[in-house]
């Protein structure tokens, strides 16, 4: 639970809204001289994730995506039919649930960011679910470096951003049809 917290304390504020809120969570937890109260905290914060469409993550930064080792996911990732010990233990790679429509593009806009040293990016794209559902996603990631290790890790929130896609395509559905008719 406090790898999650750091994750989010870790995060910049660019990604998400939800950045913001959990970075005054962190504040409060960080104020807080109760252990009492800081456990309630813990517990509320993993209610809480457990019941968003935000799932977290926390990977090793290796230049070989192959490399790339999950070091953390939060389990409500079980909302795509997946659980968190099948990403750290290596049964799954996260890349492998990336659409394969979207892969070599996400993968390619990675390679870009890490060449220009940008720290924080979002990419959106869709991941396949256990059962074979496609679903589209925003990933907002940052650069993570542990002090104590030197280690460099890419974290971040990706959130299913499914309905909000679909509706916005629907939309664009019908302002093409709409012009089509007016013009």
């Amino acid at each position: 639970m406090k790898e999650m917290l750091e994750i989010f304390r870790c995060h910049t504020l660019d990604c998400s809204h939800n950045g913001a809120y959990f970075n005054r969570m962190n504040r409060h937890l960080q104020n807080n001289n109760g252990e009492n109260k800081g456990t309630q905290a813990l517990q509320l914060a993993e209610l809480i994730i457990d019941n968003s469409p935000a799932i977290l993550f926390r990977r090793l930064a290796a230049d070989d995506p192959k490399q790339r080792k999950m070091v953390y996911v939060s389990p409500n990732i079980s909302r795509f039919g997946y659980q968190a010990e099948d990403f750290l233990n290596d049964t799954i790679m996260f890349r492998d649930i990336v659409y394969p429509g979207d892969s070599k593009r996400t993968l390619k806009e990675i390679k870009k960011f890490v060449e220009k040293n940008i720290e924080t990016y979002t990419q959106i794209y869709r991941i396949i679910t256990r059962s074979g559902e496609v679903r589209w996603v925003e990933d907002c990631t940052s650069i993570y470096v542990d002090a104590a290790t030197d280690t460099r890790y890419y974290q971040g929130i990706v959130t299913d951003i499914h309905e909000r896609k679909v509706a916005e395509e629907k939309l664009q559905i019908e302002q093409e049809r709409l012009k089509k008719h007016m013009g």
